[in-house]
């Protein structure tokens, strides 16, 4: 895939979040950007594979549940 660059509200809607929580995982080097003219540019590629390990922590965390019973 393409490192593309989207806006911050962009990815806050991929990630099914609010603005605030694209920020802050930008402050925590959980996703990746740069800032263009001001404005926080985010690359796609950090949010899709943000996405994706935070899908595999879920089914993780799903499989240890279930071991406990």
């Amino acid at each position: 895939m393409d490192n593309l660059l989207m806006r911050v509200e962009d990815a806050a809607g991929i990630l099914q979040r609010e603005r605030h929580y694209v920020y802050k995982m930008l402050k925590l080097g959980k996703l990746k950007g740069v800032r263009l003219l001001g404005r926080w540019m985010i690359y796609s590629d950090s949010v899709y594979e943000f996405l994706r390990q935070r899908e595999e922590d879920e089914r993780n965390e799903a499989a240890r549940k279930c071991r406990k019973i």
